[in-house]
């Protein structure tokens, strides 16, 4: 194709392609031919003896994934036209992997021991974010996050049981998705005031968190965020909050002590399900529905506030209340129980 003098302005190199040249996914060096001007997002996934890589002058985009897993690529020549890398490029390649470049570019959401090797060749590193590549050991009990690192990656610390404690820089925007899930020895965590949101399932069934206090700029608490924190007795919400998760503190079963933010405007489903210590709750003045089974089995709840504003009362939402009585403005369909699966 590609002698048949047949002239190409942009030609991008795709997974199937790689087919065309080599025919073997058992590829240890790759030389990209010259022609080529970009590689494709999750080109190079599943070739996992890929050790070398040699790129073309032309080139000046790598996809997102682009190596994903390239577990033994340890030998990555950047050329010099190259001006954008897309998110998690090398994620999931050799740590000890080693980069050249004589460029200038920007990336995004590269993990930390890579944006280490790229600062080295000079180059600038945007949204570093520390990911499972940089934490090698779930037996640590310390961990000090570098001040460089702007989030939190998925499943970062995720089961990391014996993990008692942990410094968030300064830096931080953002944790995500399960990002310490079931890390059940941390008791207390310093959230920096630069957080805007985390993830789903970020701190679920960490059963020994006692307290947690959030940042004023935080605008989002994902689903099942705070599911099963068993040991939490107290929580502020800031002012900034305008989501709640579903499920975000199921069975949070010691809350006593909830300060909702007057900018919810909607409770989801399940959100403070079975969080039997929970006595007396205000919801904010512009809040117009509570979502399925949101307070159900609240076996303490003996009063609420609910403004006049709540038009909305999904089924369940009260359900197995047994303590809360005399509140006229809610359905009576809303105090019974789910029906039993057999």
């Amino acid at each position: 194709m590609w002698k048949n003098n047949i002239s190409f302005h942009h030609i991008i190199l795709k997974h199937h392609d790689i087919n065309l040249i080599q025919t073997s996914q058992q590829i240890i060096n790759f030389i990209v031919p010259n022609i080529i001007k970009s590689i494709h997002e999750r080109c190079f996934v599943g070739y996992t003896q890929l050790s070398s890589i040699t790129l073309s002058s032309p080139i000046y985009k790598l996809g997102m994934y682009a190596f994903n897993n390239c577990s033994l690529l340890q030998k990555i020549n950047l050329p010099s036209s190259l001006i954008e890398i897309g998110d998690h490029a090398f994620k999931g390649i050799h740590p000890n992997a080693q980069f050249t470049f004589s460029g200038d570019i920007c990336y995004a959401n590269i993990p930390l021991f890579i944006s280490k090797q790229l600062i080295n060749q000079g180059v600038q590193c945007l949204n570093i974010q520390f990911t499972q590549e940089d934490f090698v050991s779930i037996n640590q009990f310390n961990i000090i996050i570098p001040s460089c690192c702007k989030s939190i990656g998925s499943d970062c610390f995720c089961r990391c049981f014996n993990l008692t404690s942990i410094d968030l820089p300064s830096s931080i925007t953002s944790l995500g998705t399960n990002c310490f899930r079931e890390c059940s020895s941390i008791s207390t965590l310093s959230i920096p005031a630069s957080l805007i949101s985390i993830g789903n399932g970020c701190f679920f069934n960490c059963i020994s968190l006692t307290s947690l206090s959030f940042p004023d700029n935080l605008v989002w608490l994902g689903i099942d965020c705070l599911r099963g924190c068993s040991s939490l007795k107290s929580l502020h919400l800031p002012s900034s909050l305008s989501s709640l998760g579903r499920s975000c503190l199921e069975k949070c079963c010691s809350l006593t002590t909830l300060t909702l933010p007057n900018s919810l405007r909607f409770l989801s489903r399940s959100c403070l399900e079975k969080c039997t210590s929970l006595k007396h709750l205000s919801l904010p003045t512009i809040m117009t529905s509570i979502g399925d089974g949101c307070f159900y089995n609240c076996l303490s709840l003996t009063s609420i506030i609910i403004p006049s504003s709540v038009q909305v009362f999904e089924r369940f939402c009260f359900g197995n209340c047994l303590q809360l009585s005399g509140i006229e403005n809610i359905p009576k369909e809303c105090f019974k129980q789910r029906p039993i699966k057999y």
